[in-house]
């Protein structure tokens, strides 16, 4: 017991000792993610680059990709990146009221963005199919433990309103993941990307954000057809990006949640309480599991009215009147 004892201190005396914190023009190397590479094995797009600290903040530090620095066809967007970084310092506080912190593995109270050009089919020239649109940012739990820093990477070639939605909607992530590191079904992160895209409607750009009225179309189309996909019922693989299935369920995970929220609950105290039961109950459970616990917790469903009789009959009538 005291050789157990002993290392657990150890161990909580070096977390708490490590900090690490930047000056402007310091590089580093970040973990990144190549899209095109990772196909069909996933780790295989794993790799490192080399990032320069370019600003910092109250809340964040912005680093970017040196290759765009160094190269002359490159042009980063000064103005943007400093948009970039104020939006995120103007929505901290409001997404941390809403979900809770960020993790903070490197102990500097910052969240750190990087800019970088992002290796996907635009990347390399590819030629593009049905289903592949640009790449505009990521985030990767695992990312952040081999870095041991909190960071989140977005692409330097992007509209200013869709950049705002990436922001957060990426930066969403961590705090979910933070809390649910090991879910028992990766590819199963409807109710992830839903809040995800719930972060992009409290930031207030959801009606303008072009790759999410993308998605608004295909589920429009989809339910023209008669197709109205549960995105929370773990059938769906959510790393299958190029799949309008997917699309779909990003869509209508969405709209569930601004149902639930905006329609049903509608006091922004039971909003609160809802998003928290989401992300700190169940952990690591299944979306089903998860939204299942949420919805009942809330008096949202019962014994009399089950989640199918809610998703399937009342919600799928306000989605299809909302969309019309």
């Amino acid at each position: 017991m005291k050789r157990v004892l002993f290392f657990v201190l150890i161990l909580v005396i070096s977390n708490f000792a490590f900090s690490e914190s930047f000056n402007i023009g310091y590089s580093k190397s970040f973990w990144q993610f190549d899209v095109v590479k990772s196909e069909p094995v996933f780790e295989k797009g794993y790799y490192q680059n080399d990032f320069t600290c370019y600003s910092q903040s109250e809340f964040s530090y912005v680093f970017v990709e040196n290759d765009i620095l160094e190269s002359k066809d490159k042009k980063l967007d000064k103005v943007l990146v400093n948009k970039i970084q104020k939006r995120f310092d103007d929505y901290f506080p409001i997404l941390s009221e809403y979900f809770g912190p960020p993790s903070d593995l490197d102990n500097n109270g910052k969240f750190i963005i990087l800019i970088a050009d992002i290796r996907d089919w635009f990347y390399y020239d590819m030629e593009i199919q049905e289903g592949m649109e640009p790449i505009l940012g990521y985030y990767w739990f695992a990312f952040n433990g081999m870095n041991n820093n909190d960071y989140l990477t977005m692409d330097f070639d992007q509209p200013e309103i869709d950049a705002y939605g990436t922001l957060v909607h990426e930066y969403f992530h961590n705090i979910y993941d933070n809390v649910n590191p090991e879910p028992v079904n990766v590819a199963d992160r409807a109710v992830n990307e839903a809040l995800a895209h719930f972060a992009i409607y409290l930031n207030g750009t959801m009606d303008k954000d072009s790759y999410c009225n993308w998605q608004f179309s295909i589920l429009k189309k989809d339910i023209s057809l008669g197709k109205f996909l549960n995105p929370f019922d773990g059938s769906h693989d959510y790393f299958d990006i190029v799949n309008p299935d997917t699309h779909h369920c990003y869509a209508n995970g969405y709209f569930f949640m601004y149902y639930i929220s905006e329609i049903i609950l509608k006091d922004d105290n039971l909003k609160k309480r809802f998003f928290n039961t989401l992300i700190y109950e169940e952990i690591n459970g299944s979306s089903a599991q998860k939204l299942n616990n949420a919805l009942y917790n809330m008096g949202i469903i019962d014994c009399d009215k089950d989640f199918d009789d809610l998703f399937f009959d009342e919600y799928k009538k306000f989605v299809t009147k909302h969309l019309n």
